[in-house]
């Protein structure tokens, strides 16, 4: 599959305070359109943020990334220094650009001298952190084939994304659910292999897992033809593996549940003025995660 992005090493985060700051969708070229900023729109800019470690984020920061990425990661450092920074992209990441080029977002984040998280195991005191977009496999209705046709046909991403193309050279075709699908299955591949490794903490660690698109339908709120685009039913990884956490975005909807032992929680900026679902948690309560050092 020529999409597939290789595995990263680990990387160690500072440990200080034991804090991380977590958020996902920040759409920041909306906001940026709204004359506002996402931090703030959600008092995450009056947080102490010298109490922090380091941020992750999970996803959707900008559309249009050939132009945009640099800008929007430069964004980033008001709150912190660049080096304790970790990115990953979204679905939004990668409008008006082709999947096969996702070493250059790799490359964009490498020269802001932050980490790229993609498939990639993070560290943090006794913490071992997990990253991927992971996507979408849209079977969580049990009907993938009306999943991905609602998908192809209502979502954007099948207009703005491209794959196979050439940098510098020719355009890519658009995506079709597919190529997503196959792409979930080698993040999915990925997390569970890397789930199954012994922890470098020993018996004393923690696990945390991040991704762009949820894993579970107990925090995907009331369904409709599109929920099977945003989330998966990844109960059996959970249930194999009993991760402590599992952090998401994409949905929007600030939502949490309890699986077995895994705490899941939506961490979604998303776009400015959103209407608030039913059940949505401030994202201020959400977002920061405390690990043993």
């Amino acid at each position: 599959m020529t999409n597939r992005f290789p595995t990263l090493p680990p990387v160690t985060l500072p440990h200080r305070s034991g804090r991380l700051i977590v958020v996902g969708d920040l759409h920041l070229d909306h906001f940026i359109r709204a004359g506002g900023d996402p931090f703030a729109d959600h008092g995450l800019d009056r947080l102490d943020w010298k109490g922090i470690d380091a941020m992750i984020v999970a996803g959707d920061l900008i559309d249009m990334p050939s132009l945009n990425w640099p800008m929007a990661l430069k964004h980033l450092t008001r709150f912190l220094p660049a080096k304790r920074i970790a990115v990953f992209p979204g679905n939004h990441d990668f409008y008006h650009y082709d999947l096969s080029s996702e070493v250059t977002l790799q490359a964009m984040t490498k020269a802001a001298r932050m980490i790229y998280a993609q498939k990639r195991e993070l560290r943090h005191g006794k913490t071992r952190i997990f990253c991927c977009t992971l996507w979408t496999d849209f079977a969580l209705a049990d009907d993938p084939a009306a999943a991905t046709a609602e998908a192809a046909h209502y979502m954007m991403d099948y207009r703005l994304i491209t794959t196979g193309g050439q940098p510098g050279g020719a355009r890519g075709r658009l995506i079709r659910p597919d190529d997503l699908l196959a792409l979930h299955h080698d993040h999915r591949d990925w997390l569970e292999a890397a789930l199954s490794t012994p922890h470098f903490a020993g018996a004393e660690g923690e696990t945390v897992v991040i991704t762009h698109h949820g894993p579970h339908p107990a925090t995907a709120g009331s369904m409709d033809a599109l929920t099977a685009a945003f989330h998966s039913d990844l109960g059996d990884i959970i249930a194999r593996h009993r991760p402590d956490r599992w952090l998401f975005g994409h949905s929007h909807r600030r939502l949490t549940a309890t699986v077995g032992r895994t705490e899941i929680r939506n961490i979604s900026i998303g776009y400015p003025r959103e209407p608030r679902f039913p059940g949505d948690h401030p994202l201020i309560d959400l977002c920061l995660i405390e690990t043993e050092g």
